[in-house]
């Protein structure tokens, strides 16, 4: 006869072992799925990723050798967390491991150092998530006809509001050539942090943000090309809309972000009429350079604080960073602009004359706009700009940043925007104190962002 109490106190003990001791498990493309999966090596790694997710449970670590996988992987288990400790499920690219998509269905799981490039196969994004708690980190997408990292379901659904995913990590991806009517990265989440991530040659928008309290800090933003699929008109750095009932964008922290080289707008915010469900983001600490069109920041109190624009934006009837909107689908009102610079943004040619911009005029009666300092053109040597006039602004003069051309906005010694803002800080997006020179006074880029200016971030655990 079984002996069941002893079988249960066997199997608890089983349980316990598996808990105290994660397995490392093994995938390559000479293994077998009928292998033990624990040691790299063709008689003991597996075959196939998916089924290494099929088994893999709280603490465990798949490491999956180079070659390309020809599959679309979901996870199949949580991770756990409890009083501060995480055992993650960690699925690590180890070598040059490319698959066609990885779906993270489960909380706590990591996906990492994976590469998803030249896929033919039908799916909604390379890297997809629909759950809280999850980590993609460090993986590589390229020439892909979809977007790069999506919150979407396998069936490519949307989980109601109510549902949507928070304490999400998105960190240090690149994205490359990605060559879709939509985005790169379209995020619909809460409480999350997108950070370190480099978006580069894209032919669409770059992030597409919906949620609240979100965090997207020190991003680089590169070589948007001009849109060329369906008839799509521009493209944007960042974007959100009213994209259905319940939708809403509020409360996030946009920082430290690197904005170069792109034909794309600043920013394209619409609140389509419900004003009191798009709103209150800051911008911070951002640097945009050779952006070629306007930003577009249509919904409520938003603060503009410590950024600098230089050639950005420049074309012939899109040349102001910062438009004010009060009409349908747009309201900018009770926005902030402070300790900004505005430096050869505009152009000149023989039918429209000189055009410099910097904020639109409303902002002034409006909202609140002071300390910043607008100056024309490079090639005017940064002149004064006929009808800037705030009581604290700077009007005209070389910013004499480091290299603006290249990214660096750190200003040397002797820069009319040293310790002129508000509070005596620098004008300007800081990028570390004592940078350039001429850095000292304000404090690190980090410690700003981080501060948030009065955001309640809710940072969660990486």
């Amino acid at each position: 006869m079984t002996n069941r109490k002893a079988l249960s106190v066997v199997t608890g003990l089983a349980l316990l072992v598996q808990a105290a001791f994660p397995a490392t498990y093994y995938v390559r493309k000479d293994g077998n799925n009928a292998n033990a999966g624990t040691s790299d090596t063709a008689g003991g790694a597996w075959l196939t990723i998916q089924f290494a997710a099929n088994t893999a449970v709280a603490g465990d670590t798949v490491i999956v050798r180079s070659g390309f996988y020809n599959e679309a992987v979901s996870t199949k288990a949580n991770g756990t967390e409890s009083g501060g400790v995480t055992n993650w499920i960690r699925f690590t690219g180890g070598g040059v491991a490319s698959l066609n998509n990885f779906t993270a269905e489960h909380q706590w799981n990591a996906i990492e150092f994976f590469t998803f490039t030249n896929t033919a196969a039908v799916v909604y994004s390379a890297v997809a998530f629909f759950t809280n708690n999850v980590r993609l980190a460090t993986n590589y997408i390229a020439d892909v006809p979809y977007n790069a990292v999506r919150m979407v379901d396998d069936s490519g659904s949307v989980p109601p509001v109510a549902a949507w995913p928070t304490n999400v990590w998105i960190l240090g991806n690149t994205a490359t050539n990605v060559d879709t009517v939509s985005q790169a990265f379209r995020l619909i989440l809460n409480d999350s942090l997108i950070e370190g991530n480099r978006i580069d040659g894209v032919n669409c928008d770059a992030i597409d943000l919906w949620g609240s309290r979100n965090r997207v800090l020190l991003n680089v933003v590169t070589n948007i090309e001009q849109d060329v699929i369906g008839d799509e008109n521009h493209n944007d750095f960042i974007q959100t809309w009213n994209a259905g009932a319940g939708y809403h964008s509020t409360n996030n922290l946009i920082g430290g972000n690197l904005v170069i080289n792109c034909y794309a707008q600043i920013c394209n915010l619409e609140d389509g009429n419900s004003t009191n469900e798009f709103g209150n983001w800051t911008f911070t600490s951002n640097v945009f350079v050779n952006v070629l069109l306007n930003g577009n920041p249509g919904i409520i109190n938003n603060k503009w604080i410590n950024n600098t624009f230089w050639h950005a934006p420049y074309s012939a009837g899109s040349y102001t960073p910062i438009i004010f909107f009060d009409q349908t689908g747009f309201h900018s009102r009770g926005g902030v602009i402070t300790n900004n610079i505005f430096a050869n943004c505009g152009y000149s040619n023989g039918a429209d004359g000189l055009k410099i911009g910097y904020y639109s005029p409303s902002y002034k009666t409006n909202s609140g706009a002071n300390y910043n300092m607008v100056s024309g053109l490079a090639i005017h040597n940064y002149p004064s700009v006929s009808g800037f006039s705030e009581v604290n602004g700077v009007s005209g003069g070389d910013p004499l940043f480091v290299d603006i051309e290249n990214g660096n906005a750190a200003l040397q010694a002797g820069s009319p925007a040293l310790g002129t803002g508000l509070g005596g800080v620098n004008i300007g997006a800081w990028q570390g104190a004592g940078s350039g020179g001429g850095g000292g006074g304000s404090p690190s880029i980090n410690g700003r962002i981080q501060s948030g200016f009065n955001i309640n971030q809710s940072r969660g655990r990486r």
